[in-house]
């Protein structure tokens, strides 16, 4: 009789128990949120450096799904300070990834850029939140325990996406374990032997409040990367329309798909699809075109890149436009290199997906 009612209150508490992890499931479910059908995830962005405890106790208190750890060792052979200073930074990112990965939580290293590089850091974190926003993520960014230029490129790329959630955390001033993280490693220890870096215990994370900033316009941007492409002494109007027209960034042709389409309306259409040499029976139509497409590439382009100073005058040819610096920059952030090459009649043709 006993071993009956216990095999029913076993059954009971099975069921039970069964019903509240289906809860919990769907509750996961839930906080990730869906789309479609489609299973939103949550994400992190964070830099890792000298803590542990500021990077994987956020991603524990909101349910963190993947995260992006930012992390960069500069290797030396010959410094034995800086060597064991490495070795620190490597213990380190070991700690934060063994506990990411005990949670259950996918890990997507970026380990190229250098992190006190704030041009490096605001091309890092914009791509990281660009990818993310195409797959409509639920996006968190924690700006606590990277570099100063990781901070503050994280928190402007935020502003430049809609939804991206922004925290900072703060340490506990009782739970601190030490002020210089070049002191010995187990400085960087609790008392356990465990690494948590220069803090222990933290505050919960605190939302910290954006404003919308809108990143460059991206047609714009590219069209400048085109430009920034054909060598100077090619740089003639003529040849830099030419390619805007062949690669859809021309004002009249933003959503053609093929050639045909791109090229009606414009003095491209009167040349060969396989060269770049005209068909002289259409001169007349062909240049008045080309005066035409003179005038819009100067006002549509030129101006607007000339007033975002990315190109300036050339002094010793001044009909012709030379990239500045802060162009450079513009290009090194928002427009990654590889979305374009130049063949060999400097004709910019845009890569497939697929390439390398």
């Amino acid at each position: 009789m006993f071993t009956t009612i216990l095999t029913k209150h076993i059954n009971k508490i099975n069921i039970v128990n069964r019903y509240i992890n289906s809860l919990t499931n769907w509750n996961h479910t839930m906080n990730k949120g869906t789309k479609e059908n489609k299973v939103i995830e949550r994400v992190m962005m964070a830099c890792v450096t000298k803590e542990v405890t500021m990077i994987v106790q956020p991603a524990k208190y909101y349910n963190i799904d993947k995260i992006h750890l930012i992390n960069y060792v500069k290797k030396s052979d010959n410094d034995y300070v800086k060597i064991n200073r490495s070795k620190i930074y490597e213990e380190i990112y070991a700690q934060v990834h063994n506990e990411l990965t005990e949670l259950g939580i996918k890990i997507e290293k970026h380990e190229e850029s250098e992190t006190y590089i704030f041009n490096k850091m605001m091309q890092e974190t914009y791509k990281i939140l660009f990818e993310e926003t195409q797959k409509d993520s639920i996006i968190y960014v924690n700006i606590s325990g990277g570099t100063n230029e990781y901070a503050a490129a994280a928190a402007i790329s935020s502003m430049m996406f809609r939804e991206i959630k922004l925290f900072n955390v703060g340490s506990r001033p009782d739970k601190k374990t030490i002020e210089d993280y070049d002191e010995r490693i187990k400085a960087l220890k609790d008392k356990d032997g465990k690494l948590v870096g220069t803090t222990m215990e933290i505050y919960d994370p605190f939302r910290i409040d954006t404003f919308p900033m809108n990143p460059p316009d991206d047609m714009l941007l590219k069209s400048l990367k085109i430009f920034s492409m054909i060598p100077p002494k090619m740089r003639s109007k003529t040849h830099v329309i030419r390619n805007l027209i062949l690669q859809g960034l021309w004002v009249t042709c933003v959503d053609c798909l093929d050639y045909d389409s791109l090229v009606e309306g414009t003095s491209v259409k009167f040349e060969k699809k396989d060269s770049i040499w005209l068909e002289r029976s259409y001169n007349a139509e062909y240049h008045k075109l080309q005066n035409k497409e003179g005038v819009q590439y100067h006002k549509r382009y030129v101006e607007k890149w000339l007033k975002n100073g990315w190109i300036r005058n050339n002094q010793s040819h001044n009909k012709k436009y030379i990239l500045t610096d802060a162009g450079k920059t513009y290009l090194d952030i928002f427009c990654s290199d590889d979305i374009f090459f130049i063949n060999e009649e400097n004709i910019v043709i845009k890569k497939k997906y697929n390439e390398t």
